[in-house]
């Protein structure tokens, strides 16, 4: 195997601190602006203060709230109704000016509300988004059989929790898919010629397409749920479906003009490779069907996961404004600016949900419990990512060097 230039591996690693920055950055901008404590903020007169605050309930299980100040807030002292929107003084210590008429508002700090996570409802959310990861892999196997590469559950499931590990530290949420696609082009499964490599890549490019459409569909069908926001949202994602429809249809007329070219040339071979899967897939339209069905269910036992966490934190939202928010959270992260979309999954939260009217720290541990979700089903595919990868070594040692494909079994 050839070694990296200087050049490329610095490149590499200027990479992988710009995309650590950015997420760095965006996670900042999120804490910097959500207060870690409780916090009152009052106005009276043309005077406005905020107070961190340590919220009690007084007396013990009668739901009646009082905040006393602390730090800076220090001295006061204050009646909270239980929905913490109506705050009233009852001592302070600016007596020479008064506060009478001041009126406030409680702003639950994120410590608390990540105390307030239940470890049930946060079990529950990750079997259902389990079950959607255990789907999603189903629909990719039946993705693969439709080219006749045929793969056992248990060893697409690997293969697809190898590529979430991976994803954790490669750009945007499906930087995993380059990992996957270069396991699976050499898995045993997989017969050593381009064109069969070149199906089993195609395969999860096909599987993203499905499912992205699928996402895109919920999304669009939620938003007719809400007044004056469906259609916005439908002419966005109607965008979004037509450029991915372009975009298939530019491979195909491009694989096809390439076919009168020199059918020696890689390039001429591979584009025909994908040529001839998308030939398949076209022949197989109940197949591609199943799989879109298939990636609705998935993506609605996220989407279900998700919800459930946020309404167990207190967001009280609709089903609606769920099915809406989460499918453009799950597309934009996909953007590759960041490890596994890190940064750009949170901000996208706490914009929507904040736009939804629910507080900056709510929809930040909403956020923050999404990433633990993925970050759990993560560390399921790192073992299997492990082996994989020392598999793949051991057999490029016993070789000599790593086999091509060609279209021929290799000597």
């Amino acid at each position: 195997m050839s070694e990296r230039s200087p050049t490329s591996s610095l490149r590499v690693r200027a990479t992988a601190i710009l995309k650590l920055l950015i997420a760095a950055g965006l996670l900042a901008l999120l804490f910097i602006n959500v207060p870690w404590g409780d916090r009152v903020s009052l106005r009276w007169e043309e005077r406005e203060i905020t107070l961190p605050v340590q919220v009690i309930e007084e007396p013990p299980g009668s739901g009646d709230l009082l905040a006393r100040g602390t730090g800076s807030g220090a001295g006061w002292s204050l009646s909270i109704d239980s929905d913490g929107r109506s705050v009233t003084v009852l001592d302070h210590p600016l007596h020479e000016i008064g506060a009478d008429g001041a009126s406030g508002v409680l702003e639950v700090g994120l410590r608390d509300r990540l105390r307030r996570l239940s470890i049930g409802a946060f079990s529950l959310a990750f079997l259902l988004a389990f079950a959607g990861t255990l789907t999603a892999t189903l629909r990719w196997k039946l993705l693969l059989g439709s080219l006749d590469i045929r793969v056992t559950f248990a060893r697409a499931l690997q293969l697809n929790l190898a590529g979430m590990a991976s994803s954790q530290v490669l750009l945007g949420s499906v930087g995993g898919d380059l990992v996957k696609g270069a396991l699976v082009a050499r898995d045993e499964a997989v017969p050593t010629t381009l064109t069969a490599r070149t199906h089993a890549i195609f395969a999860i490019l096909m599987d993203r397409i499905v499912g992205l459409t699928a996402l895109l569909t919920i999304g669009t069908l939620a938003a007719f749920g809400h007044t004056g926001t469906g259609g916005e949202l439908f002419r966005w994602f109607g965008l979004a479906l037509g450029l991915l429809l372009v975009g298939v249809v530019a491979v195909l007329l491009v694989a096809k003009r390439m076919q009168a070219l020199d059918s020696t040339s890689l390039v001429v071979r591979v584009l025909s490779s994908v040529r001839s899967a998308l030939a398949l897939y076209a022949s197989r339209g109940t197949t591609l069907l199943t799989a879109f069905c298939m990636a609705l269910i998935g993506h609605s036992f996220l989407i279900v996961a998700i919800a459930l966490l946020g309404r167990s934190l207190g967001i009280d939202l609709g089903w609606a404004h769920f099915f809406t928010i989460i499918p453009v959270v799950e597309t934009i992260q996909a953007i590759p600016i960041s490890p596994a979309g890190l940064g750009v999954a949170e901000t996208m939260y706490v914009t929507l949900l904040r736009e939804a009217g629910t507080g900056a720290a709510l929809a930040l541990t909403l956020a923050i419990s999404v990433r633990a979700l993925t970050w759990g089903q993560a560390l399921l595919g790192v073992p299997g990512l492990l082996h994989l990868l020392r598999s793949r070594r051991t057999s490029e040692r016993e070789v000599g060097t790593v086999p091509s494909a060609t279209e021929g079994p290799t000597a």
